[in-house]
């Protein structure tokens, strides 16, 4: 959806996806997220944050994560438009329906610090969360 991306300005994610940061205070930021057609987050993770995901628009979003070395997966969607995310956990984030696109808004607290952001190598999550092997394969980039 480019019209989208060019209304809200939004830029690449080193994640992947595309943002924009909507205010950046100390004790909160927040940002606009989007998901085109085929496009997802690598699994990462925020040391120091937790943060809340809302689903505005769009198609339902699935997000994985590793709670405690367990895997658990959460569907947004008109009903369920709201996902915490505890700090230091691992997460990524796919449109439930490929050949369409998401728009959310994602609260982060404390405020984003980029530098503490992790995004482990495929290697790593692997060695972590072996019996995940599709999906970690799928949702990483190296």
């Amino acid at each position: 959806m480019s019209e989208i991306t060019v209304k809200h300005e939004l830029d690449p994610h080193c994640t992947g996806g595309k943002f924009k940061e909507l205010f950046k205070f100390d004790s909160l930021s927040s940002i606009m997220y989007m998901l085109n057609k085929n496009e997802f987050t690598v699994f990462h993770k925020l040391k120091d944050n937790d943060e809340i995901w809302y689903l505005i628009e769009g198609c339902p979003i699935i997000i994985h994560t590793f709670i405690k070395g367990e895997y658990k997966k959460f569907i947004l969607n008109e009903f369920n438009n709201e996902y915490r995310i505890l700090k230091n956990t691992y997460f990524a984030v796919e449109n439930m329906e490929k050949d369409s696109y998401s728009l959310s808004v994602c609260l982060i607290k404390p405020s984003m610090d980029w530098d503490k952001m992790i995004i482990p190598k495929r290697s790593e999550m692997l060695s972590l969360f072996p019996e995940q092997k599709e999906l970690i394969t799928r949702l990483t980039s190296n």
